[in-house]
């Protein structure tokens, strides 16, 4: 299956209107563009398919995370996102969604250039 048909049925499956629309808008800006740039060059392999799959499954863990805590990402802190980086499995599958919420100013959290924030998270 494509991955614009997956996304649409994995999308429809989030009871959460805000967690699905912010993973929607994240998704075709982010995600689909990539791959979509990537088919330019060539069909797209398997992996690059299922790369984009985990990390839109990670975002979603990392929004059901901070439900969970009674947080969102418009009001996550620096100490939810080292707690999160701390306890959860595979955490770093969401960086970029996170960093991607941060930058368009969907996140409480700080923008930090990619350059600069390599090996860590952003930090407050």
């Amino acid at each position: 299956m494509n991955f614009e048909r997956w996304s649409t049925r994995w999308l429809n499956d989030i009871d959460d209107p805000d967690h699905q629309r912010l993973l929607r808008t994240y998704l075709l800006w982010r995600l689909h563009r990539d791959l979509s740039a990537r088919a330019q060059s060539g069909p797209l392999s398997y992996n690059s398919v299922a790369g984009c799959r985990n990390r839109a499954n990670a975002d979603l863990r990392w929004l059901s995370w901070l439900a969970d805590h009674e947080r969102s990402v418009s009001t996550v802190t620096q100490a939810d996102l080292d707690a999160w980086l701390t306890t959860a499995s595979n955490p770093r599958g969401a960086d970029d969604f996170i960093r991607w919420a941060a930058r368009h100013r969907r996140s409480s959290l700080p923008w930090f250039d990619r350059v600069s924030s390599r090996k860590r998270m952003p930090a407050g």
